[in-house]
C-alpha cells in the first residue's frame, strides 16, 4: 500500500474515532487470528524461522 493511501485512511480512521486502525492486509491477519488463531500462530512461527535460517 503507497504511504499516501495509508497515512489518508489512518487519519480518516482517528478523525471518525476509531481505536483500531487495520491497514491492507492487517485487516486479513486480524480476522484470521480470530477464526483460527492455531493456524495463524504456526504460520507467523514458520515465517520468523524461514526468516532467521
Amino acid at each position: 500500500m503507497d504511504a499516501t493511501v495509508l497515512a489518508t485512511r489512518a487519519i480518516a480512521a482517528i478523525e471518525a474515532g476509531r481505536l483500531e486502525i487495520t491497514p491492507g492486509a492487517a485487516r486479513l491477519l486480524r480476522a484470521m487470528g480470530r477464526v483460527a488463531p492455531n493456524l495463524m500462530l504456526g504460520q507467523l512461527v514458520r515465517m520468523t524461522k524461514a526468516r532467521t535460517d
